[in-house]
């Protein structure tokens, strides 16, 4: 494949077509959730009717309890490790196996707890085989690791394996299930497919991703069940005032109004899961690498959500309630009429749940606000509990819509009104992370959402009842529309303070530090890792990351050695590399300085059409395409490496350009945001100390070190012992 320069204003990325892809495979899956209850719901409600199905739904409500426990928020948590460790196998491995084993146990002691209960609790002995076998969802659950996929943008899998279960489960239900008491021949089916493709998909895992399975050990098994017992917490909570409605209305009424509320709950269930779930799905594991990388972007992207999925939500909730009587009727039968206004009263849950999901699920875990969550969820579940209680003896489905209603509407409002207090005191952008080279690729990923989403209304809003054109079209138009990315452009104009500058000046180390380098720009994208005395200079100018008092001994370095060409892995904004091109130029005769990232930035585009010695190209640096670019280059006497800073990455950077470079320069060498880089760096000095000098600039600012209590930065330069003059 040939390599071009940069040239075209929006290049499609890869990360694109990937979330575009997951999103799609999980439309499909939602889809078949959607699709296929429209083929079971009604099948059982007419051939088990109303108290045999109310059992059903109750039995299944009940097992879901062991489902919250297995799962131990390892599906928000462990999809959020996985996201930002893919590309590091051996981390992965680890991950993996810690999250299994944990998984496992739970689930073994989950078992023998649900036996105790059968056999001393007399409500649940009488139907003792129907829990025994329904507890191989769980089983199934297990092993069939969502959260891993998800993690890995591989959501394919999922998908078919999915798709088989559902349709599997269908076909002989339909031929096995013929009258009301085959409730335990419908309960194997209900567990036997995914117990099968829960274990096949364990050996894909372990054979197509390369998985090992590991022992943990004790650290890693505590550090995983400290991770996700906040999301447990939050989960339990939150299925406690979800799964425990209908199982409180078991117990204070009967099976057969049990049955009437489920026949409503299913269809705005089946109905929300259509659209909202595979957009939160598909976002989230990006979401949590664009907060990792940038927490303003991540912001940003939330609030365009916010207002995406709302309007989503509220398209769904108008339709079930204008609706409700011919779905219930149609998808339920005659017998389930009284389930209408039930379902007219739950309509709006889809639109309140809908604002929920992303105040809570796409914003609080990547910001790292778990236990607020944690503490929310526990709260609503206290309101739910108390209110089903007090309501459901005395007034029955009524007082449990009531109870839905309040606590959803609880969680939402109060979610919204805590993240909004954090920004507006700037306390969601203590905790950032090591760089931002995805920032637009991933805004341009937002806009083919937005453009896609915009290109299927379209073709839906004609074929909508009349009357809901206009409203459906004021929804849409309070939709962002996701425009191209806002590109932080660097000032060039600040390169005539280097060409202006007399050698002597250039030279002094000094000087640089404090007097033209801040005058340069830095970037303002982490004000906070910069002492207050250098926040005037931060987002403006170049928009250097850099510490002053580390480049400018790293300058003054370089100035000294013989140095030809220059290339930098991980340009992000150019401001590093616009300086230091500039300044080689100033001190030697640089035949060629070539920039490289994944993205696209036009500031770096209009520079080279200034310098005809600069080079920018668009290309990942972990693809075969970069080490045949790399052929064309007999030797390179300077590279930086800054690209992808996960320590398997950062390996292959130094591992592609070690046999062309005379010097080699790491940075973020002490970042304690870069534990990888950190391990690459002192691996590297192990095993080349005999070919290479080393050489690091590490000072630190005092007052961001009392402040943070972490190290930022630090630049390492390794050159080849014959080229030290």
């Amino acid at each position: 494949m040939k390599i071009t320069e940069t040239t075209a204003r929006n290049p499609k990325g890869e990360g694109r077509q990937t979330l575009i892809n997951n999103y799609f495979a999980l439309a499909l899956v939602q889809g078949a959730n959607f699709i296929l209850p429209l083929i079971t719901y009604p099948y059982l409600t007419r051939i088990l009717g109303d108290a045999n199905y109310g059992l059903y739904i109750f039995a299944l409500n009940f097992i879901n309890y062991f489902q919250l426990i297995t799962d131990y928020g390892f599906n928000f948590t462990g999809t959020r490790d996985v996201s930002i460790h893919r590309t590091d196998k051996k981390k992965l491995s680890l991950i993996y196996s810690s999250i299994m084993t944990i998984k496992m146990l739970l689930a073994l002691v989950c078992f023998i707890f649900l036996c105790f209960i059968v056999i001393f609790v007399k409500i649940f002995t009488n139907n003792a085989i129907i829990y025994l076998v329904l507890f191989g969802v769980i089983v199934g659950n297990v092993f069939l690791p969502t959260w891993f996929f998800q993690g890995i943008e591989r959501m394919k899998y999922i998908t078919i394996f999915n798709l088989l279960i559902y349709c599997m489960y269908v076909l002989t239900m339909i031929l096995f299930v013929k009258e009301p008491d085959d409730i335990p021949q419908l309960a194997f089916l209900r567990v036997i497919f995914p117990i099968c493709f829960g274990f096949l998909a364990f050996f894909i895992v372990l054979k197509l991703f390369k998985i090992n399975i590991l022992w943990p050990g004790r650290k890693e098994l505590k550090s995983q069940l400290k991770s996700g017992w906040p999301m447990f917490i939050s989960s339990v909570a939150t299925g406690v005032y979800t799964s425990s409605n209908i199982f409180l209305l078991g117990l204070f009424t009967d099976m057969a109004t049990t049955g009437i509320f489920a026949a409503a709950n299913v269809i705005v269930g089946a109905a929300r899961s259509m659209i909202l779930g595979p957009i939160s799905q598909a976002i989230y594991p990006r979401i949590n690498k664009i907060v990792h990388e940038s927490p303003k972007l991540g912001l940003r992207y939330i609030k365009q959500l916010f207002v995406l999925v709302g309007g989503l939500g509220l398209l769904l909730s108008v339709g079930i309630y204008l609706f409700s009587d011919i779905l219930v009727t149609v998808l339920a039968g005659e017998e389930f009429t009284a389930s209408i206004n039930v379902l007219r009263a739950l309509s709006f849950v889809p639109f309140i749940i809908a604002l929920s999901n992303v105040t809570g699920y796409l914003a609080y875990i990547p910001f790292n606000m778990k236990r607020q969550l944690s503490i929310i969820s526990f709260c609503a579940a206290t309101i739910d509990i108390s209110l089903c209680f007090s309501l459901i003896p005395f007034v029955g489905i009524l007082g449990l819509v009531i109870t839905i209603v309040i606590t959803e509407s609880f969680v939402t409002i109060t979610q919204f009104i805590y993240i909004y207090n954090q920004n507006k005191k700037g306390k969601l952008f203590v905790e950032k992370a090591e760089n931002i080279n995805e920032q637009v690729k991933d805004e341009m990923i937002m806009g083919s959402i937005g453009r896609k989403f915009r290109s299927i209304m379209k073709e839906t809003i004609p074929k909508l009842p009349s009357f809901l054109i206009p409203f459906v079209k004021k929804i849409i138009h309070m939709i962002p529309k996701f425009k191209d990315a806002d590109f932080h452009l660097i000032d060039l104009s600040r390169l005539k303070l280097i060409r202006q500058t007399d050698i002597k000046s250039l030279s002094n180390p000094k000087f640089l530090e404090n007097i033209l380098l801040p005058r340069l720009g830095l970037s303002g994208a982490k004000t906070f890792a910069y002492p207050e005395k250098l926040h005037p200079f931060c987002g403006r100018g170049l928009l250097s990351w850099q510490y002053p008092n580390q480049f400018s001994l790293y300058l003054s370095r370089i100035a000294q050695l013989k140095i030809e060409s220059y290339l930098e892995i991980g340009t992000f904004e150019g401001g590093t590399f616009v300086i230091t091109t500039e300044y080689l130029e100033r001190f030697h005769s640089l035949k060629f300085a070539i920039g490289i990232d994944i993205c696209y930035y036009p500031s770096l585009l209009k520079y080279k059409n200034m310098n005809p010695k600069v080079r920018y190209m668009q290309i990942d640096t972990q693809s075969p395409q970069f080490v045949d670019y790399l052929k064309d280059y007999k030797k390179i006497d300077l590279v930086l490496i800054d690209g992808n800073h996960e320590e398997s990455a950062c390996r292959n950077d130094f591992l592609s350009v070690k046999e062309k470079a005379n010097i080699i320069i790491f940075h973020d060498i002490v970042n304690d945001e870069c534990e990888g880089v950190k391990r690459v760096w002192q691996e590297v000095k192990q095993k080349y100390s005999k070919d290479y000098d080393f050489i690091e600039y590490t000072d630190q600012y005092k007052s961001v070190i009392e402040k943070m209590s972490k190290s930022f930065l630090g630049i390492g330069l390794m050159i080849k012992k014959e080229r030290i003059p």
